[in-house]
């Protein structure tokens, strides 16, 4: 059961990391979508305390050198958002007008400007949420806000275009 956990997690952060390679230097101003992922990963924002409990725990008891051998790929995403200091901060994925789609990370109160917007209403209106923000680069796909310029409500396609990840394939 854990080996298939430890695969799972692999096979998620890879999609994850592979979706797109980031060019784009630090302190990069962006236009973008915002962008509904059916599976959440970001941080531990939002998620009950025992999760980043449990990562810490193992953490200190395995440190990273062990961690790494376990599964490389979310250790080294979650050590970036540990150097960085955003473990518990809140995010939102975009996507931008070539396809990219990433992880923007940032504080509540930039993250406020999101709460007031409804995934299915989006649909139904046929709106979407264009976002102008400066941000830097993490890693990979992952970049932080430093300043959201605008959050505006748009006519356009919320809905993803992609077909969804099915576990089945991956068994």
């Amino acid at each position: 059961m854990r080996k298939r956990r430890n695969i799972l997690n692999i096979i998620v952060f890879s999609i994850m990391f592979i979706s797109c390679n980031s060019t784009e230097q630090a302190s990069t101003k962006i236009s973008a979508d915002l962008f509904y992922n059916w599976l959440k990963l970001g941080s531990f924002y939002g998620r009950p305390d025992s999760l980043l409990s449990n990562y810490l725990n193992r953490k200190d008891s395995l440190g990273y050198e062990g961690m790494m051998k376990e599964d490389s790929s979310t250790t080294k995403y979650l050590k970036v958002l540990e150097e960085n200091d955003l473990l518990i901060s809140p995010f939102i994925y975009l996507k931008a007008d070539n396809g990219h789609t990433f992880l923007l990370f940032m504080n509540e109160d930039d993250y406020s400007n999101f709460n007031s917007f409804n995934y299915h209403e989006l649909i139904d209106n046929k709106q979407k949420i264009r976002v102008e923000a400066e941000i830097d680069s993490l890693y990979d796909n992952m970049y932080v806000s430093k300043k959201i310029i605008s959050v505006k409500l748009t006519e356009g396609q919320t809905l993803q275009q992609e077909g969804k990840f099915k576990i089945e394939e991956y068994r």
